[in-house]
């Protein structure tokens, strides 16, 4: 059975809608103390590593850009803590390795120093993760198999309309993995 990767709450797109952005970080914390020690804690702490860097790195220019810069250092601390709690209660997820080494690689122009972490952590990611995990082919790698691409159900790992399951839909798509 494929799991999703991030926490599919409405709550949490209802938020995301509304340009309130450290609300929803805030909710995603509660539920991570709510769920910590279950199976939806690591997709909540998945969802709350990428929430934090999407807002200080990847937000698209709009109105709530402008909101996002004057919190920063929230977002980047929430990140930085989110990375910690995930390292300390799941290094041996492949979803949670992954998205903290994609998260410190990927458009990490504030922590240049945690590129190298960051590649590791994705390797480490890729290297604990099933056929049916994206994660090599949201990492650049091509699969030695074209057949692999057939495991890979995205409406089944990305099932919300949230930013992160949007984003990497969005990604897989331009990989040319619909589904």
């Amino acid at each position: 059975m494929i799991s999703p990767i991030f926490c599919n709450d409405p709550k949490i797109k209802s938020l995301e809608i509304m340009f309130e952005w450290v609300k929803s970080v805030e909710y995603m914390k509660e539920l991570f103390e709510k769920y910590k020690h279950t199976p939806v804690g690591e997709e909540v702490i998945c969802h709350l590593i990428f929430q934090c860097w999407y807002a200080f790195a990847i937000l698209p220019d709009t109105k709530s850009r402008y909101v996002v810069v004057q919190e920063i250092d929230f977002y980047k601390e929430n990140w930085k803590s989110a990375i910690a709690k995930g390292l300390d209660l799941y290094y041996d997820k492949a979803s949670v390795c992954w998205i903290i080494g994609y998260t410190s690689y990927t458009d990490n122009k504030f922590f240049p120093s945690l590129k190298r972490f960051g590649e590791d952590m994705m390797k480490r990611g890729i290297s604990l993760s099933s056929e049916e995990m994206p994660f090599d082919v949201l990492s650049g790698k091509r699969r030695k198999n074209a057949n692999d691409f057939y495991y890979i159900v995205p409406s089944a790992l990305f099932p919300s309309e949230c930013a992160a399951d949007k984003f990497f839909r969005d990604r897989l798509e331009k990989s040319g993995i619909t589904g």
